[in-house]
């Protein structure tokens, strides 16, 4: 990777030069047979603001080993949070030709933290230059976000998963899965846990409770919800497959920050199967069943 125009933050005494972090990142290949790298670092120089930034840069290599910096998909400067700005991200090439890249920017950890949905944004030029990130909002008018987001092309239909939903003072400890059938403009959402509760008795999974998808989370001992971290990849050509998980701690003592729960607990994973219908059958999204 080279190219860099501004130098990295540096990150502990291990990384006096920074970092370049492909984790949480993006790779595509382009119709020209080019590729399209996306990565996350922090930077600390001008323009930017003082302290830790978090940056998405965009590469593009030729022959998928020598990869060369053209532009900055997000920074803090657009798209400014609590918590340095944009980080884990996925993108997907859209029929058009577009690039799309979706982004969090918050954690989403505890009640009382200003929570933040997923940011939007697209490239028209294969990575070069990017809109304006938009927050992400679905057709019943909820924000979109906000852990680790996936995005799955499948025919002209695109599929987003993403857990934790922490807006404002509330928290929402389930996980979702959103489609959009008209290019990114609407996003029809569909809770996991839903669905995996109403094939439960079929997979003999355990169930997992309502309170999970409520702002008031789980609050006694049994289920907490889901870490948001989850893998979505294609099974046949209008199907995916969806694993994550559900965390269930055996302490009566419950806190509100997932990092101070008390051991022992355990995470659960499980998979499922999601099907779109053909729109020229006029049938409607096929809810995911396991």
């Amino acid at each position: 990777f080279s190219g860099f125009t501004v130098p990295f933050c540096p990150q502990e005494p291990k990384y006096p030069d920074g970092f370049l972090e492909l984790y949480a990142s993006s790779h595509m290949i382009m119709p020209d047979g080019s590729h399209l790298q996306t990565g996350i670092t922090q930077w600390c120089s001008p323009p930017l603001p003082r302290g830790a930034c978090y940056a998405i840069l965009a590469f593009t290599s030729k022959d998928g080993y020598n990869y060369e910096y053209v532009s900055n998909v997000s920074t803090c400067i657009e798209n400014p949070s609590a918590e340095g700005g944009p980080n884990e991200h996925d993108c997907t090439l859209l029929p058009s030709g577009d690039v799309m890249c979706v982004m969090r920017t918050a954690s989403g950890y505890a009640r009382g933290m200003r929570g933040a949905p997923f940011y939007m944004t697209t490239s028209g030029d294969g990575g070069r230059s990017w809109s304006k990130p938009v927050a992400m909002v679905d057709l019943d008018g909820n924000a979109m976000g906000c852990a680790r987001p996936h995005l799955l092309q499948l025919g002209s239909a695109i599929l987003l998963s993403g857990g934790r939903l922490m807006m404002g003072r509330d928290y929402n400890d389930g996980f979702s899965v959103w489609l959009s059938e008209d290019a990114a403009k609407t996003w029809t959402r569909a809770d996991v846990s839903y669905h995996h509760n109403s094939k439960a008795n079929v997979s003999k999974v355990p169930l997992v409770p309502p309170a999970v998808n409520t702002t008031k989370g789980s609050t006694a001992k049994g289920w907490f919800g889901t870490s948001g971290y989850a893998g979505l990849v294609r099974v046949g050509e209008m199907s995916a497959a969806i694993l994550y998980d559900w965390d269930f701690w055996t302490s009566s003592d419950s806190r509100n920050d997932i990092r101070g729960r008390h051991p022992p607990y355990e995470s659960l994973a499980f998979t499922m199967r999601i099907d779109l219908v053909s729109a020229k059958q006029d049938t409607p999204f096929t809810p995911p069943g396991i």
